[in-house]
């Protein structure tokens, strides 16, 4: 959930509201294209691992600061959040704030090889 200030009807005082944050079905058909169903040999990991490793940190990001965690993209309505993961070099996430409770996560890339060399 994202926490959002209002104003109050009380001078001097502000409510906190919160998102939902939601990863769509297109998110996952996006993922399961990415990634191999099981961790191979040389360590890439599989769809479950990005699930159980990856998501919960990046809905937890988006929960807590959805505006300024996110860059905004050539699409007025889409914003990037992009960061190192923790089993992935990079992970890009692509999403829309569709309402005032509402954080949709619709589209991912995944950079599978570090190139920081």
């Amino acid at each position: 959930m994202c926490r959002r200030l209002r104003e109050s009807s009380q001078p001097g005082s502000a409510i906190v509201t919160d998102h939902s944050v939601r990863f769509t079905e297109q998110f996952f058909e996006r993922l399961e294209q990415l990634l191999p169903a099981d961790r191979t040999p040389d360590g890439t990991p599989s769809f479950t691992d990005v699930v159980v490793f990856e998501l919960p940190r990046i809905r937890d990001v988006l929960v807590r600061s959805v505006e300024t965690e996110t860059l905004a993209s050539g699409d007025p309505s889409v914003r990037l959040y992009v960061n190192v993961g923790t089993l992935v070099p990079r992970i890009a996430v692509y999403l829309r704030v569709v309402d005032d409770e509402t954080v949709e996560v619709f589209w991912v890339d995944i950079e599978l090889n570090d190139q920081r060399d």
